[in-house]
């Protein structure tokens, strides 16, 4: 099978646990005869690589890797959820024509991938390396340094988490002092999310930070529902998981392997030091200095410490651990993977002295099937791994005392610590590992394949198509709606056949006039999103409805979607071009042009559902009232409207993207007066001199609309019923409304 794997970061650069992971999965793949690429990127501010994607082989494993520095992420949600990805991902899934997507980190990827791969109709599988579906730090540490057990509901632990983060890059600053006190860390987090909810934040861009921490959580527990299965190396982090609101029955508990010389390790000569070995990263969260502390109050001749990483990734940590180590202390850079039996064997013991919850890290299990025993944090993800004081010894974490006295012990009883050499073992293999991955490999294609096997319509339908058939997409949007979905992004488009199932495509003029689009994937891909954000914000199927107004068609970018709806559906738009368009090539729509500041040509309360997509976004208050007016006449009572609004999202984006506010074409400084406007009264409108249906009859502009003035002014003519925001591309708000 072909295989996609994603990953963060990788070889040679990058060569941690997770890189690790991923290059030996690739390889044990490849030596079972199936086809494998890794797909990985360069971080912004490393050394930049001449095109956006390239192409390079490590150790015989094809890598396409996308840098970073030329679309880096320029706000936090952009670390997690990053549109501007979109399009490279696309292309390359297309490209590779994978059997099944395996993510090792969605680091630099971000959620998209997930996205895009499920619009594909490709199966998708994760292997989680650390807690970044719903831990802002990855880590499930606490601000103040204890352990967490997640998001709480506030999210006010995650807001100190990155007021400390803040503060440790802001030395000398008020804000290093408050994150340098807990209370105070904890106090300043709750006056964020508190003054972030009243929508008082001093500035902008510190409302929009606090609106993609709070947010983190839900759109990426959102985004995991697109794995058809994940794997946990350790019950500790499945669990975590599961309390975090993940579908256990996705979950597949599966250890790593490693392949390592497993020969016996040879016995010490009496009376000589202890040798304490530490392989890893050199950062805070492996407790490094902590280890040395504790060195220190010991005899500097009865042991001695060998530290193995790079000295550059925390130049001030690693200034802190040179100051703290003695004599006994070695600091010895890092070595090529191949070493790794060779150095276990120079250690009595390795310590890991973690102060986060770690995760079956691989150099665990190197020393365990190097029969080296441990000497670890008292954490989940590594206890599961050791017999307290037969394989390996346990301190409680982050307790510089504890870890004194049983560094002490192991000084003191050399016979012991070679005893538990003896009984140290690790047996998985990575061979046994990969032959589990590609167990739950065949199960998710294996349900695909049952799943559109089920659907088969015999002998019609374009058999060219991969992933969809004839009975789940014919019958447009009264049929399988998420079959229909998938059909119109990806599936229509595989053969010229294919094309006759959806509704046509308007001329590339009308297209890039509408929705400033040129290619029909892109458009069919933007009313396949707004489909969506419709169908979750509707009480009701929207198959169900009877006879729609769409206000504002356009060119059918939303109205080509709903070909097959048993119902009538009106389309209506100043622009006589493209209700010339509609009206000839949707036979299923109605087109009829309206003239501004004019009443609908509709009799009073005639349908009962009513769309309005990027329409208020655009009017000035005086139509806003208009056509709000207009619509509840014709509307039946208990009418479905959706309208949609620039609200507190776009907003944030607006202050935060050059690239939302470029596509605004608005100064910067009627952003920030909107952002005065929306405490009271709430709405704003930039008028712009020149836009697709200005005229001396109608003014076109740019439009934000809070949600205290929609409840106060709209809901004069509607009863509001919800407001969706960033329902649409995570920009636009999807208001419901009511008819009365």
């Amino acid at each position: 099978m072909k295989v996609a794997l994603f990953v963060h970061c990788f070889f040679p650069d990058h060569f941690y646990g997770t890189e690790t992971y991923t290059l030996e999965l690739a390889r044990n793949l490849m030596a079972l005869g199936h086809q494998v690429t890794v797909v990985s990127a360069v971080f912004q501010g490393e050394p930049p690589r001449e095109t956006l994607v390239s192409r390079y082989v490590h150790d015989g494993v094809p890598v396409i890797v996308i840098d970073k520095n030329k679309l880096p992420h320029r706000n936090i949600r952009e670390t997690y959820w990053q549109e501007e990805m979109r399009r490279s991902l696309r292309q390359i899934l297309r490209e590779l024509e994978c059997d099944v997507v395996h993510v090792t980190h969605l680091v630099n990827h971000t959620a998209v991938l997930l996205e895009e791969a499920k619009a594909l109709g490709l199966p998708v599988v994760a292997t989680l390396t650390d807690f970044f579906g719903f831990c802002y730090t990855n880590k499930l540490e606490s601000a103040d340094g204890a352990l967490c057990a997640g998001p709480n509901r506030l999210r006010t632990n995650c807001l100190a988490c990155h007021i400390k983060a803040a503060g440790a890059s802001a030395p000398g600053t008020p804000m290093q002092r408050i994150a340098a006190r807990p209370w105070l860390l904890r106090a300043a987090a709750v006056g964020i999310r508190t003054a972030y909810a009243a929508h008082v934040m001093p500035w902008s861009t510190s409302h929009a930070m606090a609106a993609d921490i709070v947010d983190r959580p839900d759109i990426l527990f959102k985004a995991y529902r697109h794995y058809d299965a994940m794997i946990a190396p350790t019950t500790f982090l499945r669990d975590a998981y599961v309390r975090n609101r993940f579908d256990p029955t996705r979950l597949h508990l599966s250890r790593f392997g490693v392949d390592i010389d497993r020969s016996p390790k040879r016995a010490r000569a009496e009376g000589q030091p202890l040798v304490i070995g530490f392989i890893g990263q050199l950062a805070p969260h492996k407790g490094v200095d902590l280890l040395l502390k504790a060195a220190a109050k010991l005899p500097a001749h009865s042991l001695r410490i060998k530290i193995y990483g790079p000295e550059t990734q925390d130049p001030a940590y690693m200034t802190q651990l040179r100051e703290l180590a003695g004599p006994h202390t070695e600091f010895l850079g890092t070595f090529p993977p191949d070493r790794m039996a060779s150095l276990m064997a120079t250690f009595d013991v390795l310590a890991i002295p973690s102060t986060w919850y770690e995760n079956s890290p691989l150099v665990l299990l190197y020393a365990l099937a190097t029969h080296t025993p441990v000497l670890v944090s008292d954490v989940q993800g590594l206890m599961e791994f050791i017999d307290d004081g037969q394989t390996g010894w346990s301190f409680r974490r982050g307790d510089l005392a504890d870890l004194t006295a049983v560094l002490g012990r192991l000084v003191g009883n050399p016979h012991a610590v070679r005893a538990a050499g003896a009984r140290t073992a690790y047996d998985r293999d990575i061979r046994a590992m990969t032959k589990d991955v590609v167990d739950v490999y065949h199960q998710v294609i294996e349900k695909h394949s049952r799943e559109r096997a089920a659907n088969l319509d015999s002998g019609t339908g374009p058999t060219a198509h991969r992933h969809m058939n004839v009975k789940r997409f014919r019958d447009g949007i009264r049929g399988d709606f998420d079959a229909w979905l998938e059909f119109n992004l990806d599936g229509a488009f595989e053969s010229p056949e294919s094309l006759e199932y959806v509704a046509p495509f308007p001329p590339r003029e009308l297209m890039q006039n509408v929705s400033g689009l040129v290619d029909p994937r892109d458009f069919a891909k933007h009313g396949c999103d707004i489909l969506r954000a419709l169908h979750e914000a509707s009480p009701t199927a929207l198959s169900e409805y009877t006879d729609i107004l769409d206000f504002g068609v356009g060119v059918g970018r939303l109205a080509r979607m709903f070909k097959g709806t048993r119902g009538r559906y009106t389309g209506v738009d100043v622009d006589q071009r493209h209700i010339a368009w509609v009206s000839s090539a949707l036979d299923y729509v109605s087109g009829v042009a309206t003239v501004p500041h004019q009443p609908l040509p509709f009799a009073d309360k005639r349908f009962d559902c009513v769309i309005a997509i990027s329409v208020f976004t655009h009017m000035n208050e005086q139509d806003q009232f208009l056509y709000l007016a207009e619509i509840a006449r014709v509307a039946r009572p208990g009418a479905m409207v959706f309208l949609t609004v620039h609200g507190e999202r776009a907003l944030q984006r607006a202050e935060t993207e050059t690239s939302i506010l470029k596509m605004l074409s608005v100064p910067r400084n009627t952003i920030e007066r909107t952002r005065h406007l929306f405490a009271t009264p709430g709405f704003n409108f930039i008028q712009q001199k020149s836009g697709p249906v200005t005229s001396e009859a109608y003014e076109y502009g740019i439009t934000f609309t809070g949600k205290d003035y929609v409840a106060r002014e709209w809901s004069k003519y509607f009863d509001v019923v919800q407001i969706c925001p960033g329902a649409i591309h995570d920009f636009q708000d999807i208001v419901v409304l009511k008819a009365r």
